[in-house]
């Protein structure tokens, strides 16, 4: 038999860290159960205290949503009263800016009669 063919660098290197394997199981030192009682307790309080915060952020939540909900409703309602505002106003431009029926209907041998006559009417 030839060991040196079978003993290389890295079987040797396997063997010395399987070794530190097994001996780290038998060795190490376990968790006794008081412990995981204690920490379970510790778990389960900031558990409870975690759901009591989530409980206030989600009241908090739905007030937001209510008071974004009455914005929104205002802003459709603002919108709809700008939107008329603006139509008023374009009128009252055309209005303005447009020729009134007795002015246009009048010319230069016109223009004293409808005068006579606006005065003679007040």
């Amino acid at each position: 038999m030839d060991i040196k063919k079978y003993l290389d660098i890295k079987t040797i290197f396997i063997l010395i860290l399987a070794t530190a394997l097994i001996l780290s199981f038998i060795f190490r030192r376990g968790k006794t159960i008081d412990n995981h009682q204690v920490e379970k307790d510790l778990l389960e309080q900031e558990n409870k205290s975690l759901k009591r915060n989530n409980d206030s952020i989600s009241n908090v939540n739905k007030v937001i949503d209510n008071y974004i909900k009455l914005i929104a409703d205002s802003l459709v309602i603002t919108k709809q009263e700008l939107s008329k505002v603006n139509d008023k106003i374009k009128k009252l431009e055309n209005k303005r800016n447009g020729i009134h029926k007795n002015i246009d209907n009048l010319n230069v041998n016109g223009v004293e009669t409808q005068f006579s006559d606006y005065i003679n009417g007040k």
